[in-house]
């Protein structure tokens, strides 16, 4: 009935005591640090899924069918209002905002990168994703002729630009012509990407 390895291992165990003692205590500081990471990992999920909610694009996107595959401004949502009115009848919908979103290149005098750039309606966009409260310098608004734009402040720092600065957006337009705009830096936002 009673086992010999277990007598074995019980015998093993009181004979050499610091051992014992040492390889319980790395069994429990293993399995403190694992959960440990787990909880962070779980965190840092939960935060990742959260700014991507708040100031990406929301819980749902609606789009054309073709975008995401070809991020093609040619592949646009042609009768917006139809989708309008019935988000606006929806009681579950908190807020919407269109979204004009197109791959380009912003360049100064010195350097130029490859960026996604957002058309937007600021005050639409100050109600659904808060981006207003991200502003570090400047102001959120694109000036009178609305001839500016509100960059992140990682791009801003690798342009070396600042705000009043001219910066110039190159992009190809619906009809795929490569259409240029001079816009001045009027906002710089740091999210919590």
């Amino acid at each position: 009935m009673y086992n010999p390895y277990l007598k074995m291992a019980l015998l093993n165990i009181g004979r050499r005591k610091r051992r014992s003692v040492l390889i319980a205590m790395m069994i429990a500081f293993s399995l403190i640090g694992l959960l440990l990471m787990e909880g962070m990992y779980d965190g840092m999920m939960v935060q990742i899924t959260q700014n991507t909610i708040k100031t990406g694009s929301g819980a749902v996107a609606i789009q054309a069918r073709e975008f995401r595959s070809t991020e093609n401004i040619q592949d646009h949502i042609v009768q917006t209002e139809k989708i309008e009115v019935a988000l606006e009848q929806n009681e579950e919908v908190s807020s919407y905002v269109k979204r004009v979103v197109q791959r380009g290149l912003i360049a100064t005098a010195g350097y130029s990168q490859g960026v996604t750039v957002f058309g937007v309606d600021l005050d639409r966009e100050a109600d659904h994703a808060q981006l207003d409260e991200y502003i570090i310098k400047g102001d959120y608004s694109f000036e009178k002729r609305e001839r500016g734009a509100v960059i992140g402040y990682k791009l801003a720092r690798k342009l070396h630009v600042g705000i009043g600065k001219k910066v110039i957006v190159t992009m190809q337009d619906i009809d795929n012509d490569v259409a240029s705009v001079a816009l001045k830096v009027r906002g710089i936002i740091k999210t919590n990407y």
